[in-house]
């Protein structure tokens, strides 16, 4: 297909998947799509899967019988933006079968924290916002099946009881404004804020008592699931065993290196000695600020990958209404973003209202060893790296279509690379915070299949993440259940796994060349589907 035939066909498919997923959009830098939610009405969606199917039916497969390259890529990117829309629409059924899907686009936080408009316009966003969500709210009501599987309505229970406090953090916004602005806004806020309490009653009162404790996709579910997110063909079976082999080699290297720092103690008790060595309450966020210039300044000594350019990410406390969910993130601006180019990488500090016990509990958490893991796989050189390298992508769809396996995988390669590339000069408490990070991402890996396909309980997968990630009962329990509604965490080790493989196969190809050769091809890719990446790093 031509240039000029096939701009149009990539404007018309990106337009119809944003339609469907605006807060995406948002969250991708286009900001014309700020203040909308998702129309999600019967007749919306049936239109919406007629078009997509037509859309579908418009763009050639790819052939991986020779190197691909960007075009019949971006075609392939094309298609699985909406095989996966579909897949979510008629086969998960999310509108009809999932609370969540009216409750994650109600946050605000891209309004909030992104400079990337001034103060006003972006009050007034949230304005059209908060007024967009009664409605929205009264078609979740109109849409859901009256028996929902219970995680997923504990879950969408969380999430809406934290919304007043999140919607609290916008008022700082108001400091300046006008006094019609003020009036607007509170008057929308007040609206949203109803909607929200009366959805909440609902999920209490009317969808819980009745919710079935069966959650799990089944077999053909998952596989195709693995199918329409990364071009996965492989048997469940055969994936199954390769996270088993990659879980057994973490666990035999984490017990020898726990045996190596202190032989007298058991591996989980010399992991929570780690955790006694760590900042200051007051010194975590500068101490954090300095780690990451120590880590890049690694991985430039030892020319471990390109550096797009010499921007920042900058440390903060994460916000106050999302301390619940991050322990650390990072919060990039999307690809296309034009007007706030400034990445933050959030960690969640001590709270000033604490024990003194839980505020060093929490301290040991974030202890030093974990917290150069964390910064790793956060910043440099995971996520906020490979940002840099998306933002400098040449097309639409490869700004637009994020593997969650790549982005994830990726950053989760970095962990065990570093280490592998001398990083910590042979601390083994570094090496063993790398290890345990490793086990659990193992483990959500595993956990996910067997959940999914009927092999585990939530019980059984609880158990497994104790045995096997060394985790306590709580972080255990938590682990297990958000693998009820998010099958794909099983992306970390999958999209690691990938990307170790292709590098064996590159390596073999082209002895010679380097591993920062191998890094820059990798993401002169974007976020591909970790199935494609033999094929397009060859």
């Amino acid at each position: 297909m031509s240039k000029d035939n096939f701009s149009p066909l990539e404007d018309k498919v990106l337009k119809h998947v944003f339609a469907l997923y605006p807060q995406f959009a948002v969250a991708l830098g286009l900001h014309e799509y700020d203040g909308l939610l998702p129309r999600l009405s019967e007749d919306f969606v049936n239109g919406w899967l007629e078009k997509a199917n037509e859309l579908v039916g418009r763009l050639p497969s790819i052939d991986l019988s020779k190197p691909v390259s960007r075009r019949p890529l971006d075609m392939e990117l094309l298609r699985m933006l909406l095989e996966g829309a579909l897949f979510d629409l008629k086969d998960l059924r999310v509108w009809k079968e999932e609370p969540l899907t009216y409750v994650r686009p109600l946050n605000i936080q891209p309004y909030i924290i992104r400079e990337y408009a001034p103060v006003e316009a972006r009050t007034k966003v949230i304005i059209k916002h908060f007024r967009s969500i009664p409605e929205f709210l009264r078609t979740a009501r109109d849409n859901l099946e009256p028996v929902l599987p219970k995680p997923s309505v504990k879950f969408a229970q969380d999430i809406t009881s934290g919304l007043p406090s999140h919607f609290n953090e916008a008022d700082k916004l108001l400091k300046d404004a006008p006094e019609q602005l003020r009036s607007d806004y509170s008057m929308a806020k007040r609206g949203a804020l109803k909607a929200i309490q009366a959805f909440a009653r609902a999920l209490q009162e009317d969808y819980l008592p009745k919710a079935k404790e069966e959650f799990a996709l089944g077999e053909v579910k998952l596989a195709r699931l693995m199918w329409v997110l990364d071009r996965l063909d492989q048997p469940l079976k055969e994936l199954l065993k390769t996270g088993l082999d990659d879980l057994a080699q973490n666990k035999e290297a984490f017990i020898e290196t726990a045996r190596r720092i202190d032989p007298s103690k058991s591996p989980r008790d010399v992991m929570k000695q780690v955790g006694f060595d760590h900042s200051k309450a007051d010194s975590l966020i500068k101490d954090t600020q300095n780690l990451l210039e120590e880590i890049r300044s690694f991985t430039v000594q030892k020319d471990i990958v390109t550096y797009p350019s010499e921007e920042r990410c900058v440390v903060a406390e994460t916000p106050g209404f999302a301390r619940e969910l991050y322990t650390a993130a990072m919060d990039p601006p999307g690809p296309f973003e034009e007007g706030s180019t400034r990445a933050i990488y959030y960690v969640t500090p001590v709270d000033s209202r604490w024990s003194e016990e839980r505020k060093e509990e929490w301290l040991r958490h974030l202890n030093t060893a974990s917290l150069k893991e964390i910064s790793i796989h956060e910043a440099y050189p995971g996520h906020y790296l490979h940002f840099l390298h998306l933002k400098n992508l040449k097309t639409k769809t490869s700004k637009a279509f994020i593997s969650y396996a790549f982005t994830e995988g990726w950053a989760h390669y970095c962990e065990e690379m570093m280490i592998e590339q001398g990083f910590g000069e042979g601390d083994l408490k570094v090496k063993l915070a790398v290890l345990q990070a490793a086990l659990l991402r193992d483990c959500r890996y595993i956990c996910s299949i067997k959940m999914h396909s009927g092999q585990f309980t939530l019980k059984e997968a609880t158990q497994f993440f104790i045995d096997n990630a060394f985790l306590d009962q709580l972080p255990a329990e938590r682990e297990a259940q958000r693998g009820t509604i998010d099958p794909g965490y099983y992306s970390y080790t999958l999209g690691k796994l990938f990307i170790k493989k292709t590098y064996r196969s590159y390596h073999l190809a082209h002895p010679t060349l380097t591993l920062k050769s191998f890094h820059d091809s990798l993401l002169s890719w974007g976020a591909p589907p970790v199935g494609y990446l033999e094929k397009l790093i060859a």
